[in-house]
């Protein structure tokens, strides 16, 4: 994909905490190995694709965006994030464990 269509994708500081907090109840370091890869992936499609990569949930008019989800059954990871209609612009709201998934502690 051509650079200049590549969305700018930022991670909300309340984010930022829950990965953080999420790595550190980790006790496996394959399961820490696994959440990094699951992020940097996700990085990748919010950057590339974000409006067909999660599935559309509310239309926020006063600040001309849509809030997506993504949920990775296998994987065990919810992802909840907002694309702006014009700009190309991500913000990435949560990252959650999916109950009874590997992350789910």
């Amino acid at each position: 994909m051509a650079r200049s269509s590549m969305f700018r994708v930022t991670w909300l500081p309340a984010c930022i905490r829950e990965v953080d907090e999420l790595a550190k109840q980790l006790s496996s370091t394959s399961l820490k190995s696994r959440l990094r890869k699951l992020l940097g992936d996700a990085q990748r499609e919010l950057a590339e694709s974000p409006r067909t990569w999660g599935d559309p949930r509310q239309n926020l008019k006063g600040m001309n965006a849509t809030v997506f989800v993504k949920t990775l059954l296998s994987d065990g990871i919810y992802i909840r994030y907002l694309v702006h209609r014009v700009e190309q612009f991500v913000f990435v709201q949560s990252v959650e464990p999916v109950e009874f998934g590997p992350f789910d502690i």
